[in-house]
């Protein structure tokens, strides 16, 4: 992790395990509140919900709409968010 890139907020490419390259924004202060609320009322959607906000392909949005995440094939959603979770970990070391 280079801190320079997480304080400045920049964009990261992970590659998932069907081999496509998805960019992810990292998560701002912000983020990190409405997760919490995410967590909090709706546990089960909080993967859904970071692919929604989070991931970008060509440049654009992944996913229309939390629901439009929700309805997208599991595994692919579930990776992302496990992707995700390390950005906003990121520094607690």
């Amino acid at each position: 992790m280079n801190i320079r890139d997480a304080i400045l907020l920049r964009p990261v490419v992970v590659t998932l395990g069907c081999g496509a390259s998805v960019e992810l924004l990292r998560p701002s202060a912000l983020d990190l509140v409405d997760a919490m609320q995410v967590a909090e009322k709706t546990p089960g959607h909080l993967h859904a919900w970071m692919a929604f906000r989070h991931a970008r392909a060509d440049g654009r949005k992944l996913f229309d709409s939390l629901e439009q995440a929700l309805d997208a094939d599991g595994m692919v959603v579930f990776q992302i968010g496990r992707e995700c979770e390390k950005l906003y970990e990121e520094g607690r070391d």
